[in-house]
C-alpha cells in the first residue's frame, strides 16, 4: 500500500482510542487532593511574589502541614511524604524547618518532611535524574523547588527553548508524572500579576498564588488560577519571628514563621462613592455589557467582566460625579478606578475590568491561636 502517511501501516497495531460516555464521566473517581480545594496530586503549582513578600514563608508552611496531616488555612489535607529543595537559601530554611518542627512539639512521630541539603542544578540532566530518585525513594507525594530561577541557575525565563523557562515546565511535568504534587516557587515581575518570565509557565501550571505583601504588614495569597475549585480565594497571614535557639555569642537565633489569619471581610471599610462605583460595576458586568473572562494568561477562570468604557458610561450615567462637566466625571471615575485597585477590590487586563471576589475566611479561629502551625 503506498501512502504519505508514515504511521499507516501500523495503525492495525495501535489500541484504539478509549471513548468516555457522559455516564462513564460521571462514573470516574474524583482526583485524590493533597490540599483540599487547592492542589492534587500530579498537579503543578505556582507560587510566586516580590521579594519579602513571603512566599517562602507561606510555601514551606503548606508543605509541612501536608506532611504533618494538619489542615492548613481551614483546608484538609491528606498526609504524604514531602521533599523539599531549598536551592535559593537552604541554611535559611533550615531554621524555618526548625521553626515549624518546635512548633508541632505534640507529634509523637516526626513527619515525613525532608529537606534537600545540597545545591542543585535542574539544568544538568543528572542533577534531575538524582533528584527523579529521591523522589522515588523518599516516597514523596508533594515536591517543592524553592526558587524556580536558583533551582534551574543560568536559565532564559523568557523562552521555551532547551535552557530557559520552557525546559523548567517540562521538567517540572517530568516530577508530576510520578504522582506527586509539585509546587514550584517564583518571582513576580516588576509590573504585571503573572509570574516572570514565559507566559507558559502560569499557562501550564494547575494552580498559580499570588503573594502580596510589604515586610512587617499582614500579607495575602491569592488563588489567580485554580483547577481544583474557585479562583480569586485569598488566604491570609502574618510573618512572626520564633525563637529556635542561641549563637555561639548566646544570642537568641529567630526564625520567620507563618502565623495563619483571617481575612479582612471585604467592602465594609470603603467609602461611599467607592462603593457606589464598585455597585455600578457590578451593574454593568450583570447587564447587557457583561461578558465571560477571555481564556489565557493573566485572567482568572469563572468570572465576568466587562469593558473598562462600559464601566465609565454606567457611572456617568448615574451621576457617580454629581456634576455634568466632563472633565469633573472623568477625574472622579480616575480617582475611583485607582483606588479600588489599589484597594484589590477590582483588576484589569487589556481594557477588561471585574471584581475581585470577597475571599472566604481562611483561617475561622484565627486570632485566637487556632491559626499556628500546627499543634500550637
Amino acid at each position: 500500500m503506498t501512502t504519505s502517511e508514515p504511521w499507516a501501516d501500523a495503525a492495525p497495531l495501535l489500541p484504539p482510542l478509549r471513548l468516555l460516555s457522559p455516564a462513564d464521566c460521571a462514573a470516574a473517581p474524583s482526583r485524590a487532593y493533597v490540599v483540599k480545594g487547592l492542589i492534587a496530586a500530579g498537579d503543578v503549582a505556582v507560587v510566586y511574589g516580590a521579594p519579602g513578600a513571603g512566599k517562602s514563608v507561606i510555601t514551606p508552611h503548606l508543605a509541612y502541614a501536608v506532611a504533618a496531616g494538619q489542615a492548613v488555612f481551614g483546608r484538609r489535607t491528606r498526609a504524604c511524604r514531602v521533599l523539599y529543595v531549598a536551592t535559593e537559601d537552604t541554611h535559611g530554611m533550615k531554621a524555618r524547618v526548625a521553626a515549624l518542627a518546635q512548633e508541632d512539639w505534640a507529634r509523637e512521630e516526626e513527619p515525613g518532611f525532608a529537606l534537600v541539603a545540597e545545591s542543585l542544578n535542574l539544568l544538568d540532566p543528572a542533577d534531575q535524574h538524582r533528584l527523579l530518585e529521591a523522589v522515588r525513594t523518599h516516597g514523596a507525594g508533594l515536591v517543592v523547588i524553592d526558587t524556580l530561577a536558583a533551582g534551574f541557575a543560568g536559565m532564559d525565563e523568557n523562552t521555551s527553548g532547551p535552557d530557559g523557562m520552557g525546559a523548567a515546565v517540562r521538567f517540572l511535568r517530568r516530577v508530576a508524572q510520578s504522582g506527586a504534587a509539585v509546587i514550584a516557587v517564583h518571582h513576580s515581575p516588576k509590573s504585571g500579576d503573572t509570574p516572570r518570565g514565559w507566559g507558559g509557565l502560569a499557562g501550564d501550571a494547575d494552580v498559580t498564588l499570588r503573594v502580596v505583601g510589604e515586610p512587617g504588614e499582614r500579607k495575602t495569597a491569592t488563588l489567580m488560577k485554580n483547577r481544583n475549585g474557585p479562583s480569586g480565594v485569598a488566604l491570609a497571614f502574618e510573618v512572626r519571628a520564633v525563637a529556635i535557639g542561641e549563637d555561639e555569642d548566646g544570642e537568641t537565633v529567630t526564625a520567620p514563621l507563618c502565623e495563619e489569619r483571617a481575612v479582612r471581610a471585604a467592602g465594609t471599610r470603603l467609602a461611599p462613592q467607592l462603593r457606589r462605583a464598585l455597585g455600578m460595576l457590578h451593574d454593568t458586568i450583570a447587564g447587557e455589557e457583561g461578558h465571560a473572562l477571555p481564556l489565557g494568561t493573566g485572567f482568572p477562570t469563572g468570572l465576568r467582566g466587562c469593558r473598562v468604557a462600559a464601566w465609565r458610561r454606567e457611572c456617568e450615567a448615574r451621576g457617580l460625579a454629581a456634576s455634568e462637566d466632563p472633565a469633573t466625571q472623568a477625574r472622579v471615575f480616575r480617582g475611583v478606578r485607582r483606588a479600588l485597585a489599589e484597594r484589590r477590590r477590582i483588576a484589569e487586563r487589556d481594557g477588561i475590568v471585574w471584581v475581585v471576589p470577597e475571599p472566604v475566611s481562611s483561617a475561622p479561629g484565627a486570632g485566637s491561636g487556632a491559626g499556628r502551625m500546627p499543634g500550637g
